[in-house]
């Protein structure tokens, strides 16, 4: 009777563990700029402005900014976002996050742009989309790594579409 007692408790022990192992969790980290020396000239001049859609905003404007301040670095002689006139670039964060699951960091980053054309043409929407994942060895400083290695992937992803259309 008692080693039964003792089992249930065991097995209600692993059973509460399991539960609460395969919980997931997120972290939303603003990233550094990625270190991607991409130049895209056919876009000099061209006004660049972000917005920030995710649901999650825990990094609030500093995503928004960070993005902006991204595609300065990419496009030549880059205007204020308050220029409307063409041309222009205009993205979208959809998702940034790192979410932990079963011992790994997940990182998964999805922006979105539009290109007005010297000529008025709008061209896209273009999808930049990072997805990176790491086995759990320092806690939130492998969500921040996870997270800035999706945030670099996407970029490319997005700079890579943008210079190949606009060639």
């Amino acid at each position: 009777m008692l080693g039964t007692i003792r089992m249930r408790k065991v097995l209600m022990c692993c059973v509460v563990l399991t539960l609460v192992g395969a919980c997931q969790q997120t972290k939303a980290y603003t990233p550094d700029l990625a270190p991607i020396p991409v130049r895209l000239e056919s876009l000099s001049g061209a006004a660049v402005s972000a917005s920030d859609f995710r649901v999650e905003k825990s990094n609030g404007e500093s995503m928004r900014l960070r993005l902006e301040e991204q595609l300065r670095q990419a496009i030549p002689n880059a205007r204020a976002a308050g220029d409307s006139t063409p041309p222009s670039v205009s993205v979208d964060v959809i998702e940034q996050r790192a979410y932990f699951t079963k011992g790994k960091w997940h990182g998964v980053t999805r922006l979105r742009a539009v290109v007005r054309t010297k000529d008025g043409r709008r061209l896209g929407p273009f999808d930049g989309v990072g997805e990176s994942e790491r086995f759990n060895s320092v806690g939130y400083t492998t969500a921040k790594r996870v997270g800035q290695d999706s945030y670099n992937a996407a970029i490319a992803d997005l700079l890579s579409k943008l210079r190949s259309e606009l060639r």
